[in-house]
């Protein structure tokens, strides 16, 4: 039942609705050249990657300055799979694990690296961050990869087997 009992219009009148006005500072544009510069709390270890993708993202309008941490993490990210991904290759993919059960008896096992579940966590952040600057491919052309003006005709192609 709306306000003021059953008949049409009864009972006390809303107060006018307030408007909640939030005063924002203008955002200072910031020229691209600072962003092609890795942040001073990036390790030497992504900065070479940030150098790499800066550019990219800047091309794709993916990088801002409110972008910079989440960016800077995805670099970090990098650097740590590449790291682990070296020392996975050095001490070798598998490794033999020995057991010795309660009679005696040694057992041999062959285990796949103990940084392999880490690499593969590593690895899905990075691919989603990536993403998320538009720096993966993901299989479809760009929104310029289509020059003609010409329509397309979804449906073209079905139906002639």
């Amino acid at each position: 039942m709306p306000r003021g009992g059953a008949r049409v219009g009864a009972g006390r009148k809303p107060a006018a609705k307030r408007q909640n006005v939030v005063a924002f500072e203008p955002i200072r544009p910031v020229s691209d050249k600072k962003l092609l510069e890795p942040p001073a709390f990036l390790p030497e270890s992504g900065r070479a990657l940030w150098a790499l993708w800066a550019p990219l993202a800047l091309e794709l309008k993916t990088l801002t300055v409110h972008h910079v941490p989440a960016f800077a993490l995805l670099c970090r990210l990098q650097a740590e799979m590449d790291a682990t991904g070296e020392t996975i290759e050095r001490d070798g993919r598998t490794q033999i694990r020995v057991t010795i059960d309660g009679s005696g008896q040694e057992h041999q096992e062959l285990k796949a690296h103990p940084l392999k579940p880490d690499y593969r966590q590593l690895a899905q952040r990075v691919e989603s961050l990536l993403a998320r600057f538009c720096l993966a491919p993901f299989g479809k052309p760009g929104t310029g990869a289509v020059k003609t003006g010409a329509k397309v005709n979804p449906w073209a192609g079905i139906g002639s087997r």
